[in-house]
């Protein structure tokens, strides 16, 4: 080994470590210059470009290393990343397995390959990965907690529990689980053991904003709006308040939308878009429903057409996409409406094969069949949305809503009738 061009990367590791990148990058050419087949000289180069945001350099400097050594486990996982960083999952995926082969075993790659899968849908490839995550290192609390996250979004409600258990074994205090906790117990309807849980976590956080949101939540759900309220008004004249805005923000608008008073959730709203992200969907997504609620249909349109505009195919999206034709409508600009149902027919058919399961995709394409009048079109597909979900009214909704334009008040009667039996709190 050559003793100059291990003292050079030794100096540029150093370097790297004060983040004097430019520096340590020099040094790091002038190892490689003394020995060109030193790969340690080149797996840190490539860490060098990874920190300065050179992907493409990094990725060549890395596959220099596999060159010279095709077993080094740890270089697979640097590349690996790289290419997922490069948003090329299927090459990251690869390098992946191709160094778990080759022994690599930290838990870093199950973690990430976990939420790789978890992002694309691959559930069961998800969960198997936060498995494996965990075993790599027991004792790590955080990816319990990401594995017990994972399983509350996946229903697992029992499974995250125990993962809740253990992590209350192994750090007593720790926020995350309370929280979590909290959630887990709202989900399942149990609000008073939420309640319950959050309160002994506030005696440990007194103070703590996070929590008093939480603690909103829970009230909210428990029908107990007016406390709520009052601890939300609290948190926003607290120092921490900046931490829970958004939710605290969302909850407020929820609030003043059970008392009839849609002037302040607006409010609420257009402060949240101000304070944090203009292009928050969900924001956007609620101010929209809240603006059409108050017949300004000005702001609507403009709401939706925002929302249509998002490059991302989701709930937001799609939903903003209806809306344009559905206001231009409900102000008279026929024919534009009826141009814009026809499109979004054919396009939402589209986002249904390539999104299968996204139900508000297959209702907007009913509504906008309907608003056509194709209405055999439109029956089909409620019967689709029964089979996505027969526990649910809305396919009932859709075909009482299909029929009364049609005309047909007995068939109409019917699904009233059904309707009436699934949901009384809805009036048709």
């Amino acid at each position: 080994m050559n003793e100059n061009a291990q003292d050079y990367l030794q100096r540029a590791i150093t370097l790297m470590g004060r983040e004097n990148y430019p520096e340590a990058k020099k040094l790091v050419e002038l190892a490689l210059a003394e020995d060109p087949r030193y790969a340690e000289a080149y797996s840190v180069l490539g860490d060098i470009y990874v920190n300065t945001d050179d992907l493409d350099n990094a990725l060549e400097s890395y596959r220099k290393v596999a060159l010279l050594e095709p077993d080094n486990a740890d270089n697979l996982f640097d590349m690996g990343s790289v290419y997922i960083l490069k948003d090329d999952l299927a090459n990251g995926i690869k390098c992946y397995n191709n160094a778990e082969t080759k022994g690599y075993s930290g838990y870093r790659l199950y973690l990430n390959l976990a939420r790789i899968y978890e992002g694309i849908g691959h559930k069961e490839q998800a969960l198997r990965n936060y498995n494996k995550a965990v075993s790599a290192d027991t004792l790590n609390t955080d990816l319990r907690l990401a594995r017990a996250a994972f399983d509350v979004k996946e229903g697992r409600y029992h499974e995250a529990l125990e993962d809740l258990d253990e992590l209350q074994q192994l750090e007593p205090d720790l926020f995350d689980g309370y929280s979590l906790r909290a959630e887990i117990y709202c989900s399942l309807g149990k609000y008073e053991e939420a309640l319950q849980v959050v309160e002994t976590a506030m005696e440990k956080f007194p103070e703590d904003a996070a929590l008093k949101a939480l603690k909103a939540k829970v009230l909210l759900q428990t029908g107990r709006s007016a406390e709520a309220r009052q601890l939300l008004e609290d948190v926003e004249k607290s120092d921490q308040f900046e931490r829970v805005r958004r939710s605290s923000r969302l909850m407020m608008a929820e609030i003043c939308s059970m008392e009839n008073n849609l002037q302040g959730a607006a409010e609420q709203l257009e402060k949240l878009l101000e304070e944090e992200d203009p292009d928050d969907p969900e924001a956007n997504f609620l101010l929209m429903n809240i603006r059409y609620g108050m017949k300004d249909y000005t702001k609507t349109l403009e709401l939706a057409e925002k929302l249509a505009g998002r490059e991302t195919v989701d709930v937001y999206s799609v939903t903003g996409r209806y809306f344009v034709p559905f206001i231009q409508k409900k102000t008279g600009n026929t024919e534009e409406a009826q141009r814009g149902f026809r499109e979004l027919t054919s396009d939402l058919r589209k986002v249904t094969v390539r999104f299968p399961h996204m139900y508000e995709a297959y209702l907007y394409r009913l509504l906008s069949h309907k608003e056509l009048g194709e209405y055999d079109k439109a029956l089909e597909l409620a019967d689709y949305i029964e089979d996505l979900d027969e526990h649910s009214a809305d396919a009932f909704i859709m075909r009482y809503a299909i029929y009364k334009d049609m005309g047909d008040e007995e068939n109409a009667a019917k699904m009233k009738e059904v309707v009436r039996k699934m949901r009384p709190d809805v009036q048709l």
